[in-house]
């Protein structure tokens, strides 16, 4: 996880040094960013938004080292932990029973039930999975309502829709996890 301070973030990066390093420490399997919980992409992207300071194709450059090591390798999205989405599209971020957005600890939390899905997430990973078809599979980090739940205006229409009381503990962790 690399957030926008990290000005230096590919200037000495050698992805063929990085993947000899798992080739000598026996893996055969690396989970490699796709997208950190700052919300920054590791790959030129259409779909999502490139860390600022990327210089080439991070993503893509371990992947085709692990290819020639035979290192299956996975592609990691950070999910509902998505700090540049937040930051620019306040109606995504998960929100308190007071409409406060959730964050804990420089984390920020946006909430699957809104846009963010079908306008961000799914086109990232269509875009991943046809830039990338060599990729095992994918590792979706931060799949989680922050605590105490989200009550934001989407999850509340939705809970209302499915006649959640989301003054119940029980229904409400029901409608989170499902």
């Amino acid at each position: 996880h690399n957030g926008a301070i990290t000005s230096d973030l590919m200037d000495n990066f050698d992805a063929e040094a990085y993947v000899d390093t798992l080739a000598r420490a026996h893996a055969n399997r690396h989970t490699c960013f796709v997208k950190c919980h700052h919300g920054f992409v590791y790959y030129p992207t259409d779909a999502g938004t490139p860390h600022p300071y990327l210089k080439g194709d991070m993503f893509g450059g371990i992947l085709a080292e692990c290819n020639k090591r035979d290192i299956a390798a996975m592609a990691y999205p950070n999910v509902c932990r998505d700090g540049h989405p937040y930051d620019t599209n306040p109606d995504w971020r998960q929100c308190d029973r007071d409409g406060n957005g959730l964050f804990h600890r420089g984390i920020k939390y946006v909430c699957v039930n809104s846009p963010y899905g079908p306008e961000l997430l799914w086109p990232l990973i269509d875009e991943t999975m046809d830039r990338y078809p060599s990729i095992k599979g994918f590792f979706f980090d931060g799949t989680l309502f922050y605590k105490g739940g989200c009550y934001c205006e989407y999850c509340q229409r939705k809970m209302a829709a499915e006649g959640v009381n989301a003054n119940n503990a029980d229904a409400l962790n029901d409608f989170q996890v499902r």
